[in-house]
């Protein structure tokens, strides 16, 4: 169950992050280069591994898959800037419920006990503002 757990995961924080209005891409960005206006805001998502419980047979196993996201909007006027980098942070952090990784393939089993934020870090250089969290989903195996 574990690896179709996670992939399912990975497809609904996408979904999650599109209904959201950000364009989601599973490749490596180069920010060196320049990105297409009709391309942002963007959203990258990465698994970033996974760790396990070790229950002994007492409950269900559980694990926690962490990801990483990166969101990328173009830089703005100061004051527009710093707005428009809260706004999608929260939005994001909002959008990623139990609710919604639970959806789709996952909906009936409703594996994914838990979303933890750690926190979410902002820079901005290179006419890009990049926010980057990491997201972890506690689920039962």
């Amino acid at each position: 169950m574990g690896f179709e757990t996670v992939a399912a995961i990975t497809g609904n924080i996408e979904n999650a992050l599109k209904n959201e209005g950000l364009n989601v891409v599973r490749k490596t960005i180069d920010l060196k280069g320049s990105l297409p206006a009709a391309m942002m805001p963007l959203a990258q998502v990465s698994f970033k591994g996974e760790s396990f419980e070790n229950t002994f047979g007492e409950r269900p196993s559980r694990a926690e898959a962490a990801f990483g996201l990166r969101i990328i909007i173009p830089e703005r006027p100061e004051n527009q800037e710093l707005r428009e980098e809260q706004m999608w942070a929260h939005r994001a952090r909002k959008a990623l419920t139990e609710e919604a990784l639970n959806a789709g393939e996952l909906a009936s089993s409703k594996p994914v006990m838990k979303v933890i934020f750690e926190g979410f870090e902002v820079e901005s250089n290179g006419g890009f503002s990049r926010i980057t969290m990491e997201v972890k989903a506690r689920y039962r195996e």
